[in-house]
């Protein structure tokens, strides 16, 4: 890339309809789990397909005066797996959004909440792992499919959730 003033406009899929899973790694609770993220899976390619449009949104950003007024031009560098594709055709843009995306680290669900038939469900209301005594999850990975918005605040309001209900089992001892 040429050394002058840019910025970046990355489109951002915030509520995947792919499902990725966590597996363990062994018996041993010290070791990292292994995270399968599985990102632009699902099977109508319903994701890839909003990533385009987000991608033709940009695009229609950059015609307008306002971008004109800077300048503003689309870095063509061909993303390397994709030459086969005519460049800004749709079949290049699923290509290089496929190649491209990552994730900003926001997974939930995997220590998924919900009632204790839900093959899925890993803790409780009260947040208490199932099948495991004295043990609950108090973090962002207890919401149960993915939300539009950053998961910071969300993190917050469970872990207030878990005070509230660990003084609550608790209180005849305080």
């Amino acid at each position: 890339m040429e050394k002058k003033p840019s910025f970046m406009i990355i489109p951002s899929l915030l509520t995947p309809k792919s499902k990725g899973f966590l597996k363990l790694s062994s018996t041993n609770p010290h070791d990292q789990p292994l995270l399968y993220g599985n990102f632009l899976t699902d099977k109508r390619d319903k994701d890839v397909d909003t990533l385009l449009a987000a991608v033709r949104v940009v695009q229609s950003l950059a015609r307008t005066e306002a971008f004109w007024k800077f300048n503003a031009s689309f870095n063509t560098n061909v993303v390397p797996g994709c030459k086969q594709h005519s460049y800004d055709s749709d079949q290049y843009w699923k290509c290089a959004l496929r190649a491209l995306s990552l994730t900003f680290h926001h997974q939930v669900g995997t220590v998924k909440m919900g009632p204790k038939e839900d093959w899925g469900a890993v803790v409780d209301n009260k947040l208490r792992v199932y099948g495991v005594g004295r043990l609950r999850v108090a973090d962002s990975s207890v919401i149960p499919f993915a939300i539009g918005a950053h998961t910071n605040a969300p993190a917050i309001m469970i872990g207030e959730k878990a005070a509230d209900a660990i003084k609550d089992t608790w209180k005849e001892y305080l």
